[in-house]
């Protein structure tokens, strides 16, 4: 007689089921391993190839709030949205829950209704979304203050007060002057008060990263990045964008210096090195022994404007202060207003070659005149980020929850 393997899969769960009983009747433990899929294939799991249906980001339509103890100035409903691979909203049939970090200053329920306790500052309110075995967060952080006539928020930019500008060279990386700093202002150009929490955003960070409460910007890489910021001040919501250039470093450093070896060379380290064009090079010469520096071609060679004030050109014989002062007088600059690739040679306790490659300046850039910002960029128009559906126009106030 044949069986077909459904009849031999009910049979092997009869005689494990019968077996179970039986051990369980004579007071032992039945250790059984079971097949359930007796006979069948395994289950497959099939990844999304659909970059619309993947759950990719949970985002909130607010990331800084200002609010005040006293009504009406004491609600706002923030609402988080979760977000496919391309950016686009997405239905989830999944609940989003809020839990506030100081439930003493503030409290927020499970519709993303946000109310005032107690003043404090940068309290967190975290939204997240689980789908399966993907969770995904995001956070706002809340400004309290107990004033009963807030700060009015009549206007709102980013955008550079003249005679500053949107090309930034990425001296961010260089701790002689720290990360750059967008300053929020209104249309007047006043800068609006510190207490005010303003949140800031940066759309490649492998460009720049920008921190999200203070506006520091550092430059990572040359290219472009848009930077947007908001804010939500008393029912008062607003918010703007700007693109930024970021170009190589306006200012380095050459390090001329002996082998640890002790031998009678020198290196100039590091070698090549890039700039932007209009940038100057600061040599240091730690060799405490005279040196010279001679270009290939010094014709473009300038003055720098920034370090030395020391001459355009070659650099004459120079350095080998032995004093305690030695550090601030064994330097020398140049600057570099035309792009191209300037080969030097140092010579004086051995010798040694190098390279400066100077970058040309984006199309829309205007002259390097200091080591952190260029000048007369054309100004980008202002664009707001798209309203959620509790916001108004960025013109409108609204007080209190909707």
């Amino acid at each position: 007689m044949t069986h077909s393997p459904t009849a031999a899969c009910m049979d092997v769960r009869s005689r494990a089921l019968a077996l179970a009983l039986f051990g369980a009747r004579i007071g032992c433990a039945a250790i059984l391993s079971i097949s359930l899929g007796c006979g069948e294939p395994p289950a497959v799991t099939t990844p999304k190839t659909d970059g619309s249906t993947l759950f990719w980001s949970l985002q909130l339509d607010q990331h800084a709030l200002n609010l005040s103890t006293v009504s009406p100035y004491d609600t706002v409903r923030i609402l988080a949205t979760p977000l496919n691979s391309a950016g686009q909203a997405m239905t989830n049939e999944h609940a989003v829950t809020y839990v506030t970090g100081d439930p003493a200053r503030v409290q927020v329920d499970s519709t993303g209704l946000v109310r005032a306790i107690g003043e404090g500052t940068a309290i967190p309110i975290v939204a997240t979304l689980t789908d399966g075995n993907l969770t995904h967060t995001d956070t706002a952080l809340v400004n309290i203050v107990g004033d009963s006539v807030p700060f009015l928020l009549q206007s709102f930019s980013i955008h550079p007060v003249p005679p500053d500008s949107t090309i930034w060279n990425a001296n961010d990386l260089q701790t002689w002057f720290g990360p750059k700093m967008i300053i929020a202002h209104d249309a007047q150009g006043d800068t609006l008060p510190s207490s005010l929490a303003i949140y800031f955003w940066s759309s490649d960070t492998t460009i720049a990263t920008i921190d999200r409460s203070s506006g520091a910007l550092s430059g990572k890489r040359p290219g472009q990045v848009t930077v947007v910021s908001q804010t939500d001040a008393f029912g008062v919501a607003k918010a703007d964008t700007i693109p930024f250039i970021i170009t190589m470093p306006a200012f380095t450093t050459v390090y001329i210096a002996q082998p640890y070896t002790g031998a009678p060379t020198v290196i100039a380290s590091p070698s090549p090195i890039e700039i932007a064009q209009g940038g100057t090079v600061a040599f240091f010469d730690f060799t405490l022994n005279q040196l010279t520096v001679t270009f290939d071609d010094s014709t473009n060679v300038a003055e720098d404007e920034l370090f030395c004030h020391c001459g355009a050109g070659n650099i004459p014989l120079w350095g080998g202060d032995t004093s305690a002062d030695w550090y601030d007088l064994d330097q020398r600059g140049r600057s570099f207003p035309v792009a191209g690739t300037y080969t030097y040679h140092v010579a004086g306790l051995g010798s040694t070659t190098g390279s400066i490659i100077v970058d040309p300046r984006p199309a829309s850039a205007g002259q390097v005149v200091s080591p952190n910002i260029g000048v007369n960029a054309s100004r980008a128009r202002f664009t707001p980020i798209a309203a959620s559906p509790r916001r108004m126009h960025a013109s409108t106030t609204t007080k209190g929850a909707p």
